[in-house]
């Protein structure tokens, strides 16, 4: 799962790492009862998982360097409304509630190599194909992503899988 303000991403990957399928599934990020929605979509979603045998995975997104610093007035705006410490501990809770397995990946460049090898081939928006690379590195796969100003570096972004 890749979360965004004001939705899931949601990618489905087969044990070999193919792409099954990926939807969004939004919940209002900015009602008087956010976190109740977001409670209650990641309990649909665990609610799926759990009755088809599946297991979650999810980013490990550390805000408090991007949080520290001025990124403009609506970047801020963002940043700080970003219900990621909720939304963790959420699935953890949910997780051990339902014995679904929960997989925490690094967020190592999810969305640019979901962008630049995913996207277009799989016909799916760039926060689906992110959710795709954090089921994968789930699984154990290996992404390769060669930055744009150092194309002949090539760096491994199957960074740091917690189960």
């Amino acid at each position: 799962m890749d979360i965004n303000a004001g939705f899931l991403a949601v990618a489905l990957a087969n044990e070999n790492g193919n792409y099954v399928f990926s939807e969004d599934i939004y919940y209002d990020q900015y009602s008087a009862d956010a976190d109740t929605a977001l409670h209650q979509t990641l309990a649909a979603v665990y609610k799926i998982a759990e009755s088809e045998g599946w297991s979650v995975a999810i980013e490990d997104i550390s805000l408090r360097k991007k949080k520290s610093r001025n990124h403009g007035k609506k970047l801020n705006h963002i940043l700080h409304d970003f219900p990621y410490i909720k939304y963790r501990s959420y699935n953890e809770r949910k997780a051990s509630r339902s014995g679904v397995p929960l997989h925490i990946v690094s967020a190592f460049y999810t969305s640019r190599i979901g962008k630049e090898k995913y996207q277009n081939k799989l016909q799916t928006s760039t926060h689906q194909a992110a959710a795709f690379v954090i089921a994968r590195r789930a699984l154990g796969f290996t992404e390769w992503y060669e930055p744009e100003k150092s194309k002949s570096k090539r760096m491994n972004a199957n960074i740091g899988i917690r189960s």
